[in-house]
């Protein structure tokens, strides 16, 4: 049977030509081996360890970081030498659901309740963790099943990662108080002579007692029909009766012990469920929150930056936007010649070390120090310090007294660039928070650092060329944004399916829900909002693209006059339809049916219109009138803002992409109430 390749995996494969490069293994899955270390194999440098994979260790603090098969191969390489224990992989694999184990994983197993549960959806929580190979679970019987391992196309796995997936399959075990199962290893990759394409493992293990004395009891149930069937023949009705009542009371005190034993063999997991449950709650709630965090931040940066401020104003409108994440933030930029770096903004300071950033914050780019600020500008490179003691020795002397003088503790610097033209430095510090910084906070960071300084070539650059780019940069951030969102969702099905859930619980998660689903919508809008004009323009007849699209919305009480010219125009159907279809449901929304759809050839310099044709060409005029209540004039340029929505539920971003991908074509919109009822979009085309 061929392999079925997911979406996801595709989209890797597409990306990454070579798949043992690409982005494979969940950090949550290193962070076990980091566990395993400190409380087994503590002589083990975990610096070191890393350094030799080109690992960090905020990277491994972060779930929603992925690593290659290369750093994965590189890490155990190092990691088998130092310890002298070919087997830690198993190990490892064990230890996900050890006491000592302090990860996430160990609460996922736990709470299907049993072993069996936990294996039925083994595909589920194995591409929580990898995405490097299709795993399949069958069951066989209560104590009996099948996985079938099979690494998808391109990804070269090692032999250590077989005996990790065997140690994940004992620990589940381990983790339910049983004793280790049999596993059966007929089929394996590793296996020089046969050569195996995949990994078949048969795992058998002994049921719980109060499974085995159900078994007993089912068939001392039916035998005693049998006798009871047999008896009726032989002995008198009083005598049966007697009989049956001694065989009943014999039964049911025989059920009895055995939910009294079920109850003890599961009390320990119900005691614990709760615990699991509160603690993926709190870790989910956590999550979505710094994903909506993000988003809003993202948001209110692009509003910041689409005013027409000066730079320094608008620079310390965009860094506000981090006030409450972190403790405080600074902007240096380079001066004119690119030999200093020069504080422009910030915040979080006190008023005396406000007074020292703006007499003493500058910092020689030329010089040999090996400051952070330098070599962050130097090397257009982030760095990630949780303890500014480990590289204080590399600052100038200087540095190091303003290093001091500022109290930092820990700090983030990404470099302001923009197409490797470096502009300056963004930076972020905790010194009264205790939480450590970690990856996602590097992405972040990386992020804005990059609108700003879009922001500042946006200055030195055309319009279009500025557009272009800020489109590039936020896609990117967007998709960071929306990974870490669909992973939520997977990860709330699995508790809402496999959790005993009370009613409270149950209402927590479906807040979740809205709540991760509207992030996901404003998402997409934005992406929408910011895709640039593809090259895939048609020429075509504009009141038959009206007639079609109206006969697929024959549910819409749609009323046409067309211009009987039928005039052709040159753009992306695709936009065309998109925006035509989103006018028509703005009435369903706003207002009420019909909605009135003309056209109209004119002539260019005999209407006033913002289009870039030449003079006495034509243009189309297309209106979309309905009769519900009016927009008030006031707000009539407002509505085409990013963002802006009249009834605050709506992400505010179809009107405002309607109006971009027209004036992409080369065309415009406005709003026109000067009818007594209802309101008039009106679109303006030039035509061919």
């Amino acid at each position: 049977m061929p392999l079925e390749i997911p979406e996801k995996i595709q989209t890797i494969m597409d990306k990454y030509p070579d798949m043992n490069e690409a982005p494979l293994y969940s950090a949550k899955g290193l962070n076990v081996y980091i566990d395993l270390i400190k409380a087994k194999y503590s002589s083990v440098d975990i610096q070191a360890l890393l350094e030799q994979a080109c690992m960090k260790m905020e990277e491994i603090k972060d779930p929603g970081h992925w690593f290659n098969q290369k750093q994965i191969n590189a890490f155990m390489d190092y990691l088998i030498r130092q310890t002298g224990n070919p087997d830690i992989g198993r190990e490892a694999g064990r230890f996900v659901c050890a006491p000592e184990s302090l990860g996430i994983l160990r609460s996922y197993y736990r709470a299907f309740g049993s072993p069996k549960h936990a294996f039925e959806k083994l595909t589920q929580l194995a591409a929580d963790v990898s995405l490097s190979a299709d795993y399949q679970a069958m069951i066989h019987s209560n104590n009996r099943i099948e996985i079938i391992v099979k690494p998808y196309p391109g990804v070269t796995e090692e032999k250590f990662q077989c005996d990790n997936r065997k140690g994940y399959f004992e620990g589940i075990f381990q983790l339910f108080d049983l004793s280790l199962p049999k596993i059966e290893h007929d089929h394996c990759m590793f296996d020089d002579q046969k050569k195996y394409e995949q990994c078949r493992y048969f795992v058998s293990w002994e049921p719980m007692t109060s499974e085995k004395y159900k078994t007993v009891h089912n068939y001392t149930l039916l035998i005693t029909f049998f006798i009871m069937f047999i008896t009726a023949f032989l002995v008198s009705f009083s005598s049966l009766m007697q009989l049956a009542g001694l065989l009943v009371v014999t039964h049911l005190g025989f059920r009895l012990y055995i939910s009294h034993l079920e109850n003890q063999e599961l009390r320990p997991i119900i005691t614990n469920q709760s615990n699991i449950e509160s603690s993926a709650y709190k870790e989910l709630i956590e999550q979505i929150d710094k994903t909506y965090q993000s988003y809003d931040m993202l948001r209110k940066i692009s509003i910041n930056i689409s005013k027409p401020h000066q730079l320094n104003e608008t620079l310390q409108e965009v860094i506000n936007v981090l006030k409450g994440r972190y403790d405080r933030c600074t902007i240096l930029l380079a001066n004119t010649d690119k030999s200093k770096l020069i504080y422009r903004v910030g915040f979080g300071y006190t008023k005396k070390q406000l007074n020292l950033w703006q007499k003493t914050g500058w910092f020689h780019v030329l010089d040999s120090s090996q400051g952070t600020f330098i070599r962050t500008y130097r090397e257009n490179r982030s760095f990630l310090i949780n303890d500014i003691k480990n590289v204080i020795n590399n600052f100038s002397i200087r540095s190091i007294e303003f290093a001091k003088k500022m109290g930092v503790k820990s700090l983030i610097s990404c470099p302001i660039y923009y197409q490797n033209q470096p502009f300056g430095v963004l930076a972020v510090d905790n010194y009264i928070d205790q939480r450590e910084l970690i990856q996602s906070d590097i992405n972040l960071m990386m992020g804005i650092a990059h609108q700003i300084g879009i922001y500042i070539q946006y200055n030195r650059v055309a319009i279009k060329e500025r557009q272009a780019a800020m489109a590039d940069m936020a896609q990117q951030a967007i998709h960071n944004i929306r990974s870490p969102a669909s992973s939520i969702d997977v990860d709330l099905k699995t508790i809402t399916e496999f959790c005993q859930l009370d009613t409270n619980a149950i209402e927590i998660i479906e807040d979740i829900k809205r709540q991760n689903s509207r992030i996901l919508e404003l998402s997409n809008n934005y992406l929408r909002y910011l895709k640039p004009i593809e090259q895939r323009k048609e020429k075509f007849q504009i009141n038959q693209f009206i007639q079609e699209i109206s006969s697929h919305m024959s549910d819409k009480q749609i009323i046409l006059t067309l211009d009987p010219s039928n005039p052709f125009i040159d753009a992306d159907p695709n936009d065309f339809k998109w925006i035509f279809e989103e006018l028509i449901e703005n009435t369903k929304k706003y207002a009420k049916f019909p909605v009135k759809i003309g056209t109209k050839l004119l002539v260019a310099d005999d209407f006033y219109v913002n289009l870039e044709i030449n003079e006495h060409k034509q243009i189309i005029q297309i209106s979309f009138q309905d009769n519900g209540e009016k927009i008030s004039s006031g707000i009539s340029n407002e509505i085409f803002e990013p963002f802006y929505s009249v009834d605050k539920q709506h992400s505010g971003l179809g009107l405002s992409t309607i109006k971009k991908k027209i004036e992409d074509h080369g065309g415009n919109i406005y709003l026109s109430n000067q009818n007594n009822s209802g309101n008039c979009f009106i679109i303006q085309l030039p035509t061919i």
